[in-house]
């Protein structure tokens, strides 16, 4: 029995298939690219943008063992216009595409059944698609217009399943915290039932920010009834375990910034063939630096303060301190978007929100 094509090991015919006739109603995106070998690829999308679906050409070529003739690789949106020709297949590329891999996707569309392909150059696509961000934004967030300057986190789509979700879980915590402060419970009900209207009313962006100061009421409400039932330590008791704590946080902010360098590192690999590696690495750099800021070496100046003090009073506001700084980062954790992006980035996935997540609960847990 003969081998299947290369191009199945990207994109099967069978799966090319509904997504074609899906395009005759609103294109889809595309990515397209000879092997070393002279074989066809292609690789259709009906949602990421079309520069990650060239990364994802990418990745799934690695992952089949394919390997890549970099040069050829193009990327933009297809389309089967039943008024223009109901059996072409028209592609829109980013830029010119030469005649061998013409001539294979013309081959390769064939297969699916259509008649022929045709292409045309669409060098807007550069525009919309030319930084990192486009390349790593996941796939239902809602288009930007490019800047100069990095955009806010409320340029990414809050995913509204989501937000209900945190909602709930912390809907769950306010009797825990005020179960003998009636205010505080009207005051945190009072924030919840804001965040679950600016849900229903579609302010995605007003309920996540709702949701990052009910939580962090919550931490200081656990921290101050947890302090409150917890007898008095003797000063110098704890040393050796808010030592262990500051390196553990250094060690943890370590890895995370690895993490980055190393996604850093393929994105750099990636764009080289197209002359763009150094201007994508620097806006990728200038986008995740006010995150890695955010989680500084603050607690660890703080906890190494703790550890050294001898002063019971002293010692008390430098841990009131430290776990202030550790629900802020929590908070920020949960609220800002960027970080899941990152995570599920389609070179590399990461888990920095796992590996600070389980931190900052070990060490809330320490802190007291």
């Amino acid at each position: 029995m003969a081998n299947p094509p290369t191009s199945d090991a990207i994109m099967p015919p069978d799966k090319m298939k509904p997504l074609l006739t899906l395009s005759k109603k609103e294109p889809v995106q595309a990515a397209i690219a000879l092997s070393v070998d002279g074989d066809g690829l292609l690789l259709l999308d009906k949602k990421a943008p079309p520069r990650k679906v060239m990364s994802m050409l990418r990745a799934n070529a690695e992952k089949a063992k394919v390997k890549l003739n970099g040069s050829s690789l193009r990327f933009g949106r297809a389309e089967v216009d039943v008024d223009y020709d109901p059996g072409v297949v028209r592609f829109f590329i980013n830029k010119e595409v030469p005649g061998p891999l013409r001539l294979k996707m013309i081959e390769l569309v064939k297969r699916i059944p259509y008649q022929k392909a045709e292409f045309e150059v669409d060098p807007s696509l550069e525009e919309e698609s030319g930084d990192e961000v486009a390349a790593l934004q996941p796939a239902d967030a809602a288009p930007r217009t490019p800047t100069d300057a990095p955009p806010p986190p409320a340029a990414f789509a809050h995913d509204e399943a989501g937000l209900m979700q945190q909602l709930r879980e912390l809907i769950g915590r306010i009797p825990q915290v005020t179960a003998t402060d009636p205010v505080k419970k009207a005051e945190l009900t009072k924030v919840a039932m804001e965040a679950g209207n600016d849900i229903k009313l579609g302010k995605l962006d007003a309920a996540a920010d709702a949701l990052v100061r009910l939580r962090a009421a919550l931490e200081t409400g656990t921290g101050a009834a947890a302090r409150a039932a917890e007898p008095a330590a003797d000063s110098s008791a704890g040393a050796v375990a808010y030592g262990k704590a500051r390196l553990t946080w250094m060690a943890t902010r370590r890895k995370v910034l690895a993490d980055v360098d190393r996604l850093t590192a393929l994105l750099r690999a990636d764009y080289a063939d197209e002359g763009l590696a150094e201007t994508i690495v620097d806006q990728f750099k200038a986008r995740v630096a006010p995150v890695l800021a955010h989680f500084d070496e603050n607690l660890a100046d703080r906890l190494d303060e703790v550890a050294n003090q001898a002063d019971p009073e002293k010692r008390t506001i430098l841990v009131q301190q430290a776990r202030a700084i550790v629900s802020d980062y929590q908070a920020y954790l949960a609220a800002e978007p960027l970080i899941a992006v990152l995570d599920d980035n389609p070179y590399a996935p990461l888990g920095i929100a796992a590996t600070l997540g389980h931190t900052l609960t070990a060490l809330s847990a320490v802190i007291h």
